[in-house]
């Protein structure tokens, strides 16, 4: 049990101090460098893009000044990666972000702003939502460790009682 508050006191810490070495800035310039490169890390952004529905770090602009698009490593037409715009999730049984194919791929790649909607692509960045996400989720496991740790008290605390009764 010592171990268990050890743990949950760590991880408030965690959950308190998580995000605040890394800016947003440091983030778009990861990636900047590194989308379309480094494969883990373009599959967590376009995790998160499907997921919370935004486009790039802080924007779907982030795109604009990255090595994924300098090198035209998604195509010379695409400007943003498919998953900044609203899927078709009947194509494929896989996950979506993983082949995304866009309901309107000719609006999403428009480079015409007026054009761009929610409904052809997403225009905010992934800062904020994954961040949100994060808390929440850490929060619930935060309680379910508390809870865990209340039944463990309350069930040494019973078995103390019985012992001290039977003598």
């Amino acid at each position: 049990m010592v171990a268990e508050v050890a743990l949950g006191i760590s991880f408030l810490y965690f959950i308190n101090t998580h995000g605040k070495g890394v800016e947003g800035s440091q983030l778009t310039s990861k990636l900047h460098a590194a989308y379309g490169i480094d494969q883990p890390f373009t599959q967590s952004i376009d995790f998160a893009q499907n997921k919370f529905n935004c486009c790039g770090t802080q924007g779907d602009t982030d795109y604009d000044r990255s090595t994924w698009r300098n090198s035209k490593l998604g195509g010379s037409e695409v400007v943003v990666p498919w998953t900044c715009c609203p899927l078709n999730d009947s194509v494929s049984e896989i996950p979506s972000y993983m082949n995304p194919v866009p309901i309107n791929a000719t609006a999403c790649q428009t480079q015409i702003n007026e054009l761009h909607t929610k409904s052809h692509r997403y225009k905010e960045g992934c800062n904020t939502p994954v961040e949100e996400w994060f808390r929440k989720d850490a929060l619930t496991f935060l309680l379910m460790g508390l809870i865990l740790f209340v039944l463990q008290v309350s069930a040494l605390t019973a078995a103390i009682c019985l012992c001290r009764k039977v003598k």
